[in-house]
């Protein structure tokens, strides 16, 4: 448009994937102190969005799926916060072969701190 200045390096493209890129980075940045990555802290509040809203618990898959992660990357995600005992597995209602992902009583301790400082980036 007449007298906007060129992006360099792209389009509005660029721009979100840079953008999102700094997000992730300082979202990074924040929740160390608490232990946590950013794909950990979005497995954690995929979960506890259930919790919060009184649905029911996600299985591994179903958290791959609402986080757009690849599902053994949350595989690995979740068995880290499980041995933390941030998670726990139980089993699932209606299919014998998967497994429901729940918050441990720490893991919701966690899921409040960090979602408040997710709050105060964005």
């Amino acid at each position: 448009m007449p007298g906007e200045a060129p992006v360099e390096g792209g389009g509005l493209g660029y721009l979100l994937i840079t953008s999102a890129h700094a997000w992730r980075t300082s979202l990074g940045h924040r929740l160390g102190p608490l232990g946590l990555t950013p794909a950990q802290f979005f497995v954690v509040m995929a979960v506890h969005r259930r919790t919060r809203t009184g649905q029911p618990a996600l299985s591994q898959r179903q958290i791959a799926q609402k986080t757009g992660m690849d599902v053994n990357v949350v595989s690995q995600v979740i068995r880290a916060l499980e041995r933390r005992g941030v998670l726990e597995r139980g089993p699932h209602p209606s299919d014998s072969r998967a497994l429901t992902v729940a918050l441990s009583p720490s893991g919701s301790k966690l899921a409040t701190a960090s979602s408040a400082i997710a709050r105060r980036l964005n």
